[in-house]
């Protein structure tokens, strides 16, 4: 949660903070005369990632709210119709989609450039930074990147680019800040890896399947992080 406000009569009234497990409210300055009531109203921005799921809010002890006599300065305790039925606010989740734009299969010949391998579009219908994630290469007959020129392909995310090389192994991992990158509802992200195959290439005939695994997300508010689990092949 970011971004807690509290509204009386639809303004904005008081301090609001966020803990791990409490809305703390404060400074709330309302004058009300005896037997009348003051309706307050908590918002927030919430980034949730997750399948659905469900949470509640509520009063819990009589002495979690107090209020001050304006006549003689005193603070006391509410009264005992505290604490309160639980308020119980549904979590949808965020949506993350992957598409996949290119082909099923496709087959090139030795010597062809710029051969786009893996092409993806991720969305969401939330704002949130995907700040780990990494790509997955299972090869047939081949053992890695060796038939790729410069035994490399290039990795785009986002249009900023990557080098996967050979030496890097069977996965390329990114978890670093400068790696992440943000998705909203309004602006997909596209993520591409393409490879220029060695004309000369010892171990064709061969394929090669790439898998994209988002593995967590960061609220972009708060910086919290949440473990993801997104497979795109």
């Amino acid at each position: 949660m970011a971004n807690a406000k509290a509204y009386f009569n639809n303004e904005e009234v008081g301090t609001v903070s966020v803990t791990t497990d409490k809305v703390i409210v404060s400074n709330l300055n309302i004058s009300r005369l005896a037997g009348e009531l003051a309706a307050i109203e908590i918002k927030a921005d919430a980034v949730y990632v997750g399948t659905p799921a469900s949470t509640t809010f509520k009063i819990e002890n009589s002495s979690d709210v107090s209020v001050e006599e304006k006549s003689s300065g005193y603070y006391m305790p509410s009264s005992t119709l505290l604490p309160t039925a639980p308020a119980l606010v549904n979590l949808a989740g965020i949506n993350i989609t992957t598409t996949k734009k290119t082909t099923g299969t496709q087959t090139v010949a030795p010597g062809s450039s710029n051969v786009e391998l893996f092409k993806i579009e991720v969305k969401s219908d939330a704002e949130f930074d995907v700040s780990a994630y990494d790509f997955v290469l299972t090869p047939t007959l081949a053992t890695n990147l060796v038939d790729f020129v410069d035994e490399k392909v290039t990795i785009y995310v986002d249009g900023v680019d990557y080098e996967w090389k050979s030496t890097d192994g069977l996965t390329k991992s990114f978890s670093a800040n400068a790696d992440r990158f943000t998705v909203t509802p309004a602006k997909p992200v596209t993520i591409r890896i393409v490879g220029n195959v060695k004309s000369n290439a010892l171990t064709v005939p061969a394929s090669y399947l790439f898998t994209m695994n988002i593995t967590e997300v960061k609220n972009v508010s708060n910086g919290n992080t949440m473990v993801a689990t997104k497979t795109q092949v």
